[in-house]
């Protein structure tokens, strides 16, 4: 696998193969898509706020991506099955941990097109339509 530079920072001191570690336990039968999925992500993770495009250094790199999402073996349980096995053992042994949690309210009334948004605001007389985000922080007190 050739080399993708990331974003360390974010990554609270797991080091620059976290990814690898996070994402150890998916298994896509093939370990070709396993090494794209991983690619992938530093991907992504390198430009999160951007598109697939402004994320991959080079076009062979975006192509890959577009075919892995659109790959039929890629299962987001794989990757959520993965990510909680990793989380647990990181917590494990602490007797305190802390869960900070946000709701986000994610707009897409003006994307007319996209289709099963549900409403996410009562407020207007049109229900304004998108979707709820609730996202979670596990903390230990040392880290």
């Amino acid at each position: 696998m050739s080399e993708v530079s990331t974003n360390a920072q974010y990554t609270g001191g797991l080091g620059d193969k976290w990814l690898e570690r996070e994402l150890k336990h998916v298994n896509l039968g093939d370990i070709r898509l396993n090494k794209r999925l991983i690619k992938t992500s530093y991907c992504i993770e390198g430009k999160a706020s951007g598109s697939i495009n402004q994320g991959c250094s080079r076009w062979k790199e975006a192509k890959g991506a577009y075919r892995l999402f659109s790959n039929k073996k890629l299962e987001d349980k794989e990757i959520y099955s993965s990510h909680y096995k990793e989380t647990k053992e990181r917590i494990k042994g602490n007797q305190l941990v802390f869960s900070v949690q946000d709701t986000s309210y994610l707009d897409f009334d003006s994307h007319i097109k996209t289709k099963r948004l549900g409403s996410i605001s009562k407020a207007y007389t049109k229900h304004k339509m998108g979707l709820l985000l609730h996202s979670a922080l596990a903390k230990t007190e040392y880290l």
